[in-house]
């Protein structure tokens, strides 16, 4: 196995401090960009300031999904092996706690303020809220074959309460904070089970994807009404909403990404794409969509606001999940086949250089401030 500069050592599967651990990782983690790989028990860190791979945090198991929070201070890890949650303490270095899941944690969600995660296994239909502070798992109450959940943003004007919505079947379940359900959605009863579920940040809007019948329900959160229903071309991916809440991006058909506005609810145009639309992300403050292309391994740059291909960038191994850079001048994307980070930087001519060690199998990009969606 090639050797590799550990900012820490593993030792009975818990991480102890060495002295300058925390003064190598620095005390501005939300400068952070953490990769997974399939094949490696770490998460590597990326200084997203120098696109410099400065470290790898060694844990016991490979983590199958992990979410950042507190601007990058704390990572919550899922080990699917070992049906753990673990919560770990990027500055110190340490496993601050491991939470033993009933279920295989496979999809994990957090709270915009980073006290909740929402755990699920799709496969077995289960779900569960975690606080971050401590104790155990809180079941969800009442929801069978749950398949996927998102937090529902508080909203000052008509709802100031968190909620957790939870897909299951072709209805999607208001969960509160206790795991007690005290509302509902319907989708529509003859187009198959939900797929994929989505919130804009401003918390009015929720985008629910039967993705096998190329249907998508738009919901008012502020009344818990269907306020529109659009048929695309199936099969279509994951709702992606821009951050300032003003559209929201979603492949369809295969070969297209549909621009979907928040103002109108309905399409605005579609993005073509040479290939399969792999995944979407959005960058250089949400004015431009990357979207990764199979076969070809190629990622198309559109811009959203001339409607245009900015350009179609030729990569060196296999696109998985990206996300963009704490400034938003860049774009990171998992290479899984070369075990490299592929850095796109936009604001001059597109051009991509690339980081290399973050491990075979590379498919998560998560930075320590703002989204990513890779489950």
């Amino acid at each position: 196995m090639r050797r590799r500069t550990l900012l820490a050592t593993a030792a009975a599967a818990v991480m102890a401090p060495r002295t300058g651990h925390a003064e190598a990782f620095g005390r501005d983690p939300a400068r952070y960009v953490f990769v997974a790989a399939r094949q490696q028990a770490e998460i590597s860190v990326i200084d997203g300031r120098t696109d410099i791979l400065i470290g790898h945090i060694p844990l016991p198991g490979i983590p199958t999904q992990f979410v950042a929070l507190g601007k990058g201070a704390r990572l919550v890890v899922a080990d699917a092996a070992a049906k753990q949650v673990r919560i770990l303490d990027v500055t110190t270095v340490r496993i601050e706690r491991s939470v033993a899941i009933p279920f295989v944690p496979r999809i994990l969600q957090a709270n915009r303020t980073g006290t909740m995660v929402a755990v699920l296994d799709p496969e077995l239909g289960e779900a569960a809220l975690l606080q971050v502070a401590g104790g155990p798992p809180m079941p969800i109450s009442g929801v069978k074959a749950a398949r996927y959940a998102v937090f529902q943003p508080p909203n000052a004007a008509f709802d100031r309460e968190e909620h957790l919505l939870v897909a299951h079947g072709t209805r999607v379940a208001i969960v509160d904070v206790r795991g007690e359900r005290n509302g509902e959605l319907t989708a529509d009863p003859d187009s198959g089970s939900i797929t994929h579920l989505a919130t804009d940040p401003g918390g009015e809007h929720a985008f629910v994807v039967q993705g096998e019948r190329g249907v998508l329900s738009v919901f008012g959160l502020r009344d818990r009404t269907r306020a529109a229903v659009l048929r695309l071309p199936a099969p279509l991916g994951r709702v992606v909403p821009s951050a300032d809440s003003q559209f929201a991006l979603v492949p369809v058909g295969g070969d297209m990404v549909s621009i979907i506005s928040n103002w109108t609810l309905q399409e605005s145009g579609r993005i073509k794409v040479a290939g399969e639309a792999r995944s979407v992300g959005l960058t250089l403050f949400q004015s431009v969509a990357a979207i990764a292309e199979m076969p070809g391994r190629r990622l198309l740059l559109y811009d959203l606001r001339d409607r245009r291909a900015i350009a179609d960038l030729q990569l060196p191994g296999t696109p998985e999940f990206g996300a963009t850079s704490p400034d938003g001048g860049r774009y990171y994307v998992a290479l899984s086949d070369t075990g490299q980070i592929a850095v796109v930087n936009l604001t001059e001519h597109p051009t991509v250089r690339l980081i290399d060690g973050v491990g075979l199998g590379a498919w998560a990009v998560v930075p320590a401030v703002g989204d990513a969606y890779c489950h």
